[in-house]
């Protein structure tokens, strides 16, 4: 029973029947009154110890406070859907009524292959990209503005709201420059193992600054949650409770980890999750792992970490955290949730060994490309073991600019804390204006760097992406999957490298663009500009800490490849002077870190420049690359499971032997993919039994994805002479050297009139080939385009630094030329 009475000193009193409350109780009351519009008083949170089990009754004061934000979100009306109705059939006439005009025998008109390619090009490209007027090309490093081209070539200078530079420690400064310089000329490497020296100091820093006791790194923050999960799991044993709003990367490694009993709780709710964790069976050799975010990157907000506190006292679970996005950006000193939350809810403090192992990137505020877990003692075997068991080593490698960037940016305390205030009270200033004009924003308004402005219907939040971008602003649309259909939004990232002059022009944009659809009444209020004293920019001048943080890897640079040359079982660099000039101008040109995933920031020229070259060498119409190659292959096969249009029954044949990424891929395929409805999984021990396979199962409305090791392409044209006149793809792996599709093609049509039917997808490991990191994917248009969208290893994962895409371009080039 609940009683409530308002008092004048506006405290309100409950009392709550409680007798079986033996643990303390945290609050969190919303109170709408009539009138409020959604708006409404926000009761703080209390802790209450119940004086005595068998009391009947908790007298509780909870202090009431009136909050300037909405707590739930708008609605999208009945109207609104049915103009969402018209907006998708009309996006789908005008693409039907604009066919690309390139035709070729391998994808004629660019048509789709399956539902999901189709839904891509129907829906997805032309109102993400507006008809390519909100294509990006970015030309100028990813800081606090950036200049962007459209798909006709228009140039336009906008505030940067779609990088993860939340740091703002992407600017150049003369030490790193300088390191940069250094390490690119005597350690252009790929491969960790190489430069054991520079890795452990990498891994005892990030392990020093979370004061945990071990440190792996890994080549993507993506790769991370890949390796760390699999790594805790024990299919028999482990039982794995995760918030269902969690990033992809994690759902992969635990389904790597072949989980057999996994649970989802709803967003941030411990009622939900306290019900899933009583329902467990208490089993002393059972282990039970909570999986969170340190700052979900959708929603702006973090975990209520007090009452997973309670929770972990009572049950025991291992707490996994992503800090993906809370690694430096939020807490004083950068050190994520646990610091955000301690300074934000002092009255309800949580300790500082709550989280069991995190996870986090390089990616985002350092500014490489990689990832680190990090963790207490208890669970470090585990991850060593697993790590160890990993054939494919360019998966857990970081390349040492990255590892480089790290300890510079670790190693700098002082400028961490100045940036990280900044960027808080630019969040501040941000959130509170635009709720002054009803802008509204999910996520906690005490100062998150991220700002998730609703837009409602997935139109919706394509056309005000378009909008912002032409208001002067770059930020991104987010629509389902990712968020509920009907809330779909577009996602502000905030930076410490922005001006007073960007923040004013931020927010700006956001009210003038929001008010322009019609998705909020601007308010008759002047605008206040952000002259607060802890807004004012510090230049990034030449300090003692960053002067003595650079003499020390100074130092560290130059025995580490001292030891490079002196030890003869190491992999040594096969890169020359001009591969270090070619990263060191396009370092200068377009920074060190690429800021983003492709589709959220945008794409760099120098990538562009690759996905060419390697189509033209390898005779294809277009290619993809990935920032990890071992991710990438896995990704892209579970991908290719799927319904393929015109075909009733869809067989994919692996080869038996096959380990590492393709396994990795065999697995993360849904269960209804491996033997649904029309679709079924094979393994062949040998290429003729693929060949027989394929033979017996060949037939109307049959089509086929096989799965080929380069080394047997002397089987395609059998292969597709089997298969008939069904539809077949082939996804040639581990190509060691550039493969000719085209040449293939023309073999194939000697043989076989079906060659329209045919898909060739030749995958391959800059790795192996330029030890550079990263992978690739040539083939089709129409099958490369899908795949952008569907492979979630390239979706999901920061690109790699256009700066070192430039250095693939050049050992591309050498390599073409050589051969």
């Amino acid at each position: 029973m609940i009683r409530g009475i308002l008092q004048p000193s506006i405290y309100l009193i409950f009392e709550l029947s409680s007798r079986a409350a033996n643990y303390p109780i945290d609050f969190n009351i919303i109170i709408y009154f009539p009138g409020m519009d959604k708006k409404g008083p926000r009761v703080s949170t209390t802790r209450i110890e119940c004086p005595d089990e068998q009391s009947p009754l908790l007298r509780a004061v909870v202090n009431l406070q009136h909050s300037p934000s909405c707590h739930r979100p708008p609605c999208v009306s009945a109207a609104g859907k049915f103009l969402e109705a018209v907006r998708m059939i009309t996006t789908h006439l005008r693409v039907l009524c604009c066919k690309s005009q390139h035709h070729s025998s391998m994808s004629a008109s660019f048509e789709p292959l399956s539902e999901t390619g189709r839904f891509v090009k129907l829906y997805v490209e032309p109102m993400f990209h507006w008809w390519g007027a909100n294509f990006r090309l970015l030309t100028t490093p990813c800081l606090g503005t950036v200049e962007v081209v459209n798909a006709v070539g228009k140039r336009q200078c906008v505030v940067n709201g779609a990088s993860h530079n939340y740091a703002g420690f992407y600017a150049p400064t003369t030490e790193s420059e300088e390191l940069q310089r250094l390490c690119l000329e005597l350690l252009p490497v790929s491969d960790s193992d190489g430069v054991p020296l520079l890795r452990d100091a990498v891994h005892a820093a990030i392990a020093g600054f979370f004061d945990s006791d071990f440190c792996f790194t890994t080549s993507t923050g993506y790769g991370a949650n890949y390796v760390a999960l699999p790594a805790l799991i024990d299919p028999t044993r482990t039982v794995v409770v995760v918030d269902r709003v969690c990033h992809n990367s994690i759902f992969t490694g635990v389904y790597l980890g072949r989980c057999s009993e996994i649970h989802k709780f709803n967003h941030n709710d411990m009622f939900d999750l306290e019900s899933t964790l009583k329902n467990l069976p208490r089993n002393s050799d059972q282990d039970v792992i909570v999986i969170v975010e340190g700052l979900y990157s959708m929603d702006g907000d973090v975990p209520p970490l007090s009452a997973l506190w309670r929770l972990k006292s009572e049950y025991g679970f291992i707490l996994y955290c992503d800090e993906a996005h809370s690694f430096l950006s939020i807490g004083s000193t950068g050190l994520g949730c646990l610091q955000y939350w301690n300074e934000t809810h002092q009255a309800d403090p949580v300790p500082w060994n709550l989280i069991d192992i995190r996870t986090g990137t390089l990616s985002k505020a350092i500014g490489g490309i990689g990832g680190f877990i990090s963790g207490k003692y208890f669970l470090e075997e585990r991850v060593q073991r697993h790590i160890k068991q990993i054939q494919d080593r360019d998966h857990i490698s970081v390349f040492t600019s990255t590892m480089v960037q790290t300890l510079l940016v670790i190693d700098q305390p002082q400028r961490i804390s100045r940036n990280l205030n900044r960027l808080a009270a630019i969040s501040r200033f941000c959130r509170a204006e635009l709720d002054r004009y009803g802008v509204y924003v999910y996520g906690d308004e005490i100062g998150t760097p991220i700002l998730p402005v609703w837009a409602g219907r997935p139109s919706a939040s394509a056309r005000l992406s378009f909008a912002l971008r032409q208001a002067g602003l770059l930020a991104s649309p987010v629509t389902a999957p990712a968020v509920p259909f009907w809330e779909s939004r577009v996602r502000v990232n905030l930076s410490a490298d922005y001006s007073d002059a960007d923040v004013n022009s931020l927010v700006n944009s956001i009210v003038s663009a929001v008010v322009s659809m019609g998705l909020c009444k601007r308010r008759p209020e002047t605008f206040r500009s952000n002259n607060f004293k802890e807004l004012q920019k510090t230049e990034l001048e030449e300090s003692e800490e960053s002067r003595i943080s650079s003499m020390k890897i100074k130092g560290l640079i130059n025995l580490a490849s001292i030891q490079l040359r002196n030890d003869c079982h190491s992999r040594m660099p096969s890169l020359g002077a001009d591969s270090a000039r070619n990263g060191h101008s396009a370092r200068s040109m377009y920074g060190i870190g690429a800021g983003s995933a492709r589709w959220i920031s945008g794409t760099f020229p120098p990538h562009l420049a690759v996905e060419r070259l390697l189509a033209r060498t390898h005779g294809a119409e277009t290619a993809m690359t990935y920032a990890d190659a071992t991710i990438g292959l896995a990704s892209t096969i579970a991908a290719l499971a799927r319904p393929v249009l015109g075909s009733k029954r869809h067989y994919v044949l692996c080869p038996q032997s096959a380990t590492g990424a393709i396994r990795d891929g065999l697995t993360l395929i849904p269960p209804r993919g491996k033997r649904g409805v029309g679709q079924q999984l094979l393994q062949y021990r040998s290429s003729e039994e693929l060949l027989e396979r394929t033979c017996h199962l060949a037939g109307r409305g049959a089509c086929f994805t096989s799965i080929v090791h380069a080394n047997d392409v002397h089987v395609l044209t059998r292969l597709i002479q089997m298969a008939g006149k069904c539809p077949i793809t082939v996804l040639l792996y581990d190509a060691s050297n550039f493969v000719n599709i085209q040449h293939m093609y023309s073999d194939i049509s000697v043989s076989d009139s079906g060659i329209g039917q045919v898909q060739l997808l030749v995958y391959g490991s800059f790795y192996k080939i330029l030890n550079l990191p990263g992978g690739y994917l040539v083939g089709s248009e129409a099958l490369i385009r899908e795949l952008r969208y569907t492979s979630r290893g390239y979706m999901y994962t920061t690109s790699t630094p256009p700066f070192v895409m430039e250095m693939v371009r050049g050992a591309l080039e050498a390599s073409s030329v050589a051969a």
